[in-house]
């Protein structure tokens, strides 16, 4: 918890708190009269007094003498003395008065003399800087003329670039059309010349090796001297690595309005790949749930599955997950001791694997029920998302009160009770109410990991279609695992001599052919490409690399078109603007040779291609011919293939084989000591160095005989010898594989025949079964799987790929089909395939249609040749959708292609499904309009541009009639439509539809919506084709404008995401860390003075810490400061004041008498209660606060003296000036002692005491007092009037303090 705080608002009163250097108060100020007038005199007429007083001195006339003096004489003689007396007292004063101005004048000459010389110091200061000035503005001319000069040779360089380029590009042509020249006679003469020997009975191949020479010595193309020494596009790029991007491409070809590109943007293209090439692996599809039930649970536990799993199985399929709910069955049969140890440590892994604990609970538990709701949640909270559904228990008088099983029960309950971060579903009263809430919980918990909204009946704001060529995270997400599976090896091998190999073949310019990387199966081909693309994405990031992992024959990783598919996508990526990725094969295949010749010669580094196993694609004759004609300049191809199944036509290219393994003493110990366990080492050791097999030298070979011996149960020597024995007699792999699979089955006697189905189901399928689709196939118990595939996986029979149980390599599946005769016994294998059929066919009748489905069944209906049922489910409108949703259009061709029908009638067939479909004709719906929508954009993809328009304007019908006209999907069917119009060449009618699309995005977005780009650009295409520069250039630079703008806004938005990513926590479990984020965000949201989200952020950290932490914990005092602070700082006292008083309260029960967080409350509720004028209870506090400075900092700190300050102001506003007097003297003490005697802070201090005195009468005291504050804070403005703090001013009423968020303990994040 860090410093507690609180937000004090501005003072609107005279009575504000000034504020020391530590940020503390210093008091209340007061207003005071300033006119202060001297005594009045009596005044005296000086006319005819003078007269008689002139007299005085004079001598007497002649007439006088002799008379007698009158009483009159004696009153002059008595004024004339008051008067002298008076005028010697006016002589002194102005003497004193003269000697006193003498002073100020002498004082005055001083302080201008130092004046003068501070002048005559600056005034050379300023000669020097003048001097400085022009000196650097001279510079920054020449810097100038500099810079235009190089400007002028730049664009002159340019120039002459762009000629250079534009000359090679024609060369290059020229060049490439002889090539393709060469290679057509080529051809030619190679069928002649077959033909001739197979007339004459010659062997082919040798002659083939005469003509043509060795393949593996080939290390250039047999049509480099053709070029001869011309600079290719590869040695552009790399002279483009060595002197920067002026010697390379700097014009990028683009299909927009412009084709300049400045500096910037090409360097930032050049950068692109660098971050493409690492990728992070994805988060595994598979949420597992773990279910922790007894037996007297086992109602609520079948409710749950049958009515409520299906459901949530749906969901998680809709958006790529899978969902397992896993439950270990209790044994009725008294366990041994190895055997709970056993069940119990399979328990803890499972646990382990999960992200949701589920647990129902009654009044009975097992022997297992603590274990599992320690491991899932008790000793370890914030590790799963933890569900608790506990019973209300019904009074039964059969049930013992003592007994150990039920308050074993309670004992668990109370300590759930009592933790946190999580869901507790308290008291339910029936087996329907506890699966209910239990669902409810963890399908909210599932739409917040897969980032799915709760509003299933609103409207999407965007079209379903928008991108149906896009990239598909699980398709990538398979080949980053098959990357990281291929690249693990127990054992480091030393491939540094082929690296060095594949390095030189990359680094070779000219045209080249494909490199083969050769060797027999499981030699280690797939370890090296993968340690090798890793080694070349960390150090050559700007090279493009493009890499596919080839599975099993029968997986749709095995499929070209796919191949293709995902790899023009990613070349995509790297393109400003690209065409619509063509439907079909064909046109898709010269799609990818264009993409990759243009990306090829943008980047700096080239591309590089890879592909493992590039020998198991299917029809390779048909879509891998492009292998065999030159490849792009730039462009490297790597293929590991099989030594025994290579292509006969690759086997001329250069080839790198790899060898056998060949044994040292060393090496033998590394390879022994990696893939076998310490205590059958030498065993092995021994048993593999005396064998002569040549088996032994295979990998794969030690690899899987490591895994057998380490999975014996018997640690016997003469056990493991003789299983040694059996397994080296072995000649290949494939023989060793069919004796793992013979003692597997005969050591699983009760389990064989669900093992068998098992295998059998996962070699039948395409790719694989998830763990859900294997329990409705082959029923059985959760123990019993997981031990069976606990069991294979350490055999390295099956590994996990997506989510789905797959065979670990092709060898694995030759295997299982040879020891379970699936292509002998024809009868048994169809058995299978039709299982499999029917369980995928019961979902499409259930409208359960998800990506999986659409991989296997086409497929398994294709491969058992079954035509009509094959049309039938692709006449499916949710097959037809989910395959157009995750972009395998192609495929879906090329199933219409097996099927005998031609592409002209396809938009005939699902037009006529969707017209026969029910209701469609009487009252259209939104979805209908989406289906019309699909059927346009599939026709569109195909080429028919006339076909594709009516149901592209039938759904632009239905949505203006169902939806509104300014609806955003009305505006995405306008733009299918422009887009449609633009291809087909009707220039008007895509114009209007664009102009049409624009004006209703606006209407619903504004004006400056990213929405519009796509618009605008597509309309700047259109312009420019039409020969309307003009216009063109004016919806481009618009574009662009958006484009600039909605990138700036990128960082609010990914604020504004993860605020409500934060939100969305609130519905998850309850923590204190989820609740100390969001009052962090809380805060944060206030000092934007957000005030109305920074409450609802508050207010809901506030409700968890109460919930979590208990309602006094120092943490929700924290909150309750925090809240109360902003309702403060809106003027809200009354509200502020409640929560102000609780906060002190546990602060007060839990915290030390002097915590920072304690003076913090107790100072903001005083100034609170002094705000509201409840004197009488802010006076204890504040005494409260200046104890506790005093023991903190002691009883002279310039803090103590504020605190005297602040008390004695509350003491004053309750008529209370004796008690305020010692405490204003105090504070004017420490103030002179700590400060200096013209520190602001005294002058301060003698303020409030002269308004004190001035309140108690003593008007000449007060002004002495006030005249030395005015006397202070003059020389405090004579000497820094830029820093002199306006003490003054804080008397003033228009004066305002700093609005309270700006203080550093307004508000506490901790």
């Amino acid at each position: 918890m860090g410093t507690g705080s609180s937000l004090v608002p501005n003072g609107d009163s005279d009575d504000d708190l000034a504020e020391d250097e530590l940020g503390e108060e210093l008091g209340v100020l007061k207003n005071i009269p300033v006119e202060c007038s001297a005594p009045q005199r009596k005044s005296v007429s000086l006319t005819n007094p003078l007269r008689s007083v002139g007299s005085f001195g004079k001598k007497k006339s002649s007439s006088s003498k002799g008379k007698i003096i009158t009483k009159s004489s004696s009153l002059r003689s008595a004024l004339s003395f008051d008067f002298d007396s008076e005028v010697d007292k006016l002589r002194k004063e102005y003497e004193f008065f003269r000697f006193s101005k003498q002073d100020e004048v002498t004082e005055l000459q001083v302080a201008k003399q130092k004046l003068q010389s501070e002048n005559r110091r600056l005034r050379g200061e300023l000669k020097v800087l003048q001097a400085t000035c022009l000196k650097l503005r001279n510079e920054r001319e020449i810097g100038l003329e500099a810079e235009e000069q190089a400007l002028q040779r730049a664009l002159a360089f340019e120039k002459e670039r762009d000629k250079v380029q534009r000359q090679f590009k024609l060369y290059r042509e020229t060049k490439e059309k002889e090539i393709q020249e060469h290679l057509q006679s080529r051809r030619e003469l190679e069928k002649k010349i077959q033909h001739m020997l197979n007339v004459h009975g010659l062997d082919v191949a040798n002659t083939d090796g005469d003509l043509m020479g060795e393949g593996n010595n080939v290390t250039n193309d047999w049509w480099m001297s053709s070029l001869g020494s011309e600079q290719s596009l590869e040695e552009l790029s790399q002279a483009s690595i060595l002197h920067g991007p002026d010697y390379s491409q700097a014009i990028m070809e683009r299909d927009g309005a412009f084709t300049t590109v400045s500096r910037d943007d090409w360097n930032a293209a050049l950068l692109q790949p660098s971050s493409a090439n690492i990728q992070k692996p994805l988060e595994s599809p598979v949420i597992r749930i773990y279910m922790s039930a007894p037996k007297e649970m086992a109602k609520e536990m079948k409710t749950f599955k049958e009515i409520y799993l299906e459901k949530l199985e749906s969901m998680c399929e809709d958006n790529g997950y899978f969902v397992v709910l896993i439950h270990l069955e209790e044994s009725g049969e008294t366990l041994s001791e190895e055997e709970f140890s056993e069940l119990l440590h399979l328990r803890q892994d499972q646990i382990k694997k999960c992200k949701v604990f589920l647990a129902f609970l009654g009044r009975k538990s097992n022997k297992f029920t603590y274990d599992e709701f320690q491991h899932g949640h008790l000793a370890n909270p914030e590790k799963n998302y933890a569900i608790f559904c506990f019973k209300k228990p019904k009074k039964d008088s059969s049930f013992l009160v003592d007994d150990e099983t039920i308050n074993m029960t309670e004992g668990i309950k109370k300590e759930v009770r009592k933790s946190k971060n999580l869901k507790l579903f308290d008291n339910f009263e029936n087996a329907e109410e506890g699966a209910q809430l239990a669902y409810v919980e963890i399908s909210r918990y599932l739409k917040k990991i897969m980032d799915v909204s709760d509003g299933n009946n609103t409207m999407r704001d965007t079209d379903k279609w928008v991108d149906p060529y896009g990239f598909h995270s699980l398709d990538e997400q398979e080949q980053l695992e098959a990357l990281k599976a291929a690249a693990y090896c127990p054992y480091d091998m030393d491939f540094t001599k082929y690296f060095s190999e594949l390095n030189v073949h990359l680094s070779s310019t000219g045209l080249l052919f494909p490199m083969l990387v050769m060797g027999t199966e499981g030699s280690g081909k797939s370890h090296l490409l993968a340690k090798w693309i890793n080694l070349q994405q960390t150090s050559m990031p700007g090279r493009l690399m493009l890499y596919h992992f080839v599975g099993t024959s029968s997986s749709s990783s095995a499929c070209p078109i796919l191949m293709l598919r995902r790899l023009t996508l990613k070349l995509m990526r790297y393109m400003t603007a690209s065409n619509n990725l063509p439907s079909d094969p064909v046109n898709l295949e010269e799609e990818f040779l264009r993409c990759l010749e243009k990306v090829s010669s943008k980047v700096q580094g080239g591309v590089t291609i890879v592909i493992d196993s590039a020998d198991r694609l299917q029809d390779l004759n048909s879509h891998m011919q492009w292998l065999l004609d030159p490849l792009p300049v730039g462009t490297r191809v790597i293929l590991s293939v099989n030594s025994n199944t290579c292509p006969q036509a690759w086997k001329l290219w250069p080839t790198l084989n790899i060898q056998s393994i060949i044994f040292t003493e060393s090496k033998k110990a590394d390879i022994i000591a990696a893939f076998c366990k310490k205590s059958v080492q030498d065993l092995v050791s021994k048993a593999v160095l005396d064998c002569s097999s040549d088996a032994v030298r295979n990998p794969r070979f030690l690899y899987l005989l490591a895994s057998e011996i380490n999975s014996c149960r018997k640690n016997s020597t003469e056990f493991i010898e003789q299983k040694l024995a059996k397994c080296l007699s072995m000649k290949d792999n494939l023989e060793l594989l069919r004796h793992i699979l013979e003692m597997t089955s005969q050591n699983s006697t009760d389990t064989s025949e669900k093992l068998k189905q098992i295998l059998q189901h996962i070699a039948l399928s395409r790719n694989g079964l998830t763990e859900s689709e294997i329990f409705s196939l082959v029923p059985m118990g959760w123990t019993e799987w997981l031990q069976l595939l606990t069991l294979l996986q350490d055999k390295h029979i099956v590994t996990t790929r997506v989510g789905l149980i797959v065979l670990e390599n092709q060898q694995i599946h030759d295997a299982i089909s040879v020891f379970y005769r699936l292509d002998e016994d024809a009868t048994e294998t169809r058995a299978v395939q039709q299982r499999l059929i029917s369980f995928y066919n019961s979902k499409i009748r259930k409208c359960r249609v998800t990506h999986r489905l659409i991989d296997e069944m086409p497929w398994l209906l294709q491969q058992t040749s079954q035509k009509e049922k094959l049309k039938d489910c692709l006449l499916d409108m949710n097959v037809f959708t989910r395959f157009f949703e995750r972009g395998r259009v192609c495929e879906l061709v090329q199933y219409w292609k097996y099927i005998g029908e031609e592409q002209s009638h396809l938009g005939k067939l699902y037009l006529g499904v969707i017209n026969n479909m029910e209701g469609v004709s009487e009252d259209p719906s939104a979805s209908v309009a989406e289906l019309f929508v699909a059927v346009g954009l599939f026709l569109k993809c195909l080429g028919l541009l006339s076909q594709a328009a009516p149901p592209l304007h039938k759904a632009l019908e239905i949505r203006e009639t169902v939806l509104d006209p300014d609806h955003p999907l009305v505006a995405h069917s306008l733009h299918h439509l422009a887009e449609l119009y633009a291809h087909w060449g009707n220039f008007s009618a895509a114009e209007a539809f664009y102009k049409q699309a624009i004006e209703n995005t606006q209407n619903i977005y504004g004006l400056e919506h990213h929405s519009l780009v796509k618009d605008l650009e597509g309309l700047s295409l259109l312009y420019k084709k039409n020969e309307k520069y003009s216009l063109a250039e004016v919806h481009h630079k618009r574009a662009m404008s958006i484009r600039r703008k909605t990138g700036a806004m990128a960082e609010n938005q990914n604020l504004k995401q993860k605020m409500l990513q934060v939100e969305e926590l609130v519905l998850g479990p309850a923590s204190s860390e989820v609740a100390k984020s969001l009052n962090e965000l809380g805060v944060l949201l206030y000092l934007q003075n957000n005030h109305e989200a920074a409450q609802s952020f508050l207010q809901r950290a506030l409700d968890m810490r109460e919930e979590v932490l208990g309602k006094d914990h120092p943490d929700v005092a924290q909150s309750l400061h925090n809240l109360a602070a902003l309702h403060n700082d809106l003027k809200m006292g009354e509200k502020a004041e409640p929560l102000y008083e609780r906060a002190l309260e546990i602060r007060m029960k839990t915290l030390p008498p002097h915590h920072a967080s304690l003076a913090s409350t107790v100072k903001h509720l005083a100034v609170l209660y002094r705000k509201l004028g409840k004197y009488a209870k802010a006076e204890p506090l504040y005494r409260q606060a200046l104890e506790a400075r005093e023991k903190v900092l002691g009883e002279n700190h310039p803090s103590v003296g504020t605190a005297l300050n602040n008390l004695a102001v509350v003491l004053c506003l309750q008529n209370k000036q004796s008690e305020a007097l010692p405490l204003y003297e105090r504070a004017l003490r420490i103030y002179e002692e700590r400060l200096g005697t013209n520190h602001p802070r005294v002058a301060e201090a003698l303020v409030n005491l002269a308004k004190l005195y001035y309140d108690q009468g003593l008007h000449e005291t007060a002004v002495r007092f006030y005249k030395q504050a005015s006397d202070i804070q003059n020389r405090e403005s004579h000497l820094s009037p830029r820093t002199r703090p306006n003490s003054v001013g804080a008397f003033d009423s228009t004066c305002k303090r700093p609005s309270s968020f700006c203080r550093p303990d307004a508000m506490s994040v901790g």
